[in-house]
């Protein structure tokens, strides 16, 4: 709340603790030379540079207030406008097969969720991944 109240853009709403399973942390891309076709690799880390594939690690969550898509801008007041649209322009349903940035994120963000340790698994790691 008060990042928005001093009219910041984006706000850090927390570090949490995750566990990198096989799902977020191993991919695959074209082998240039053909055979095999694809070649798989195991994602490195963002800081360390090692595969990060079964490694715990420290993610900063953002947040921002951008009202898009479907609010027009913040107003003054804090509330949101709604888009103005030409008479007659009808809105078409979402395509399915096409997905935002954002939705793309919230789907890694989804499968790395599903990745984590269920019941007393995590009980022996400090906030940190560590022992």
């Amino acid at each position: 709340m008060e990042a928005w109240l001093e009219g910041k853009r984006t706000v850090t709403v927390g570090n949490v603790v995750r566990f990198m399973g096989a799902k977020s942390s191993i991919g695959r891309y074209v082998n240039p030379e053909g055979n095999p076709h694809f070649i798989y690799t195991r994602f490195p880390d963002e800081k360390t540079g090692k595969p990060r594939y079964g490694q715990w690690t420290v993610r900063q969550v953002d947040m921002t207030f951008n009202p898009l898509p479907k609010r027009q801008r913040t107003n003054a007041d804090g509330s949101l406008s709604m888009r103005h649209m030409p008479k007659g322009l009808e809105s078409h349903p979402y395509d399915r097969s096409i997905l935002s940035m954002e939705a793309r994120i919230l789907k890694l963000n989804l499968i790395e969720l599903l990745e984590q340790p269920d019941g007393g698994d995590y009980v022996e790691y400090d906030d940190h991944g560590g022992v």
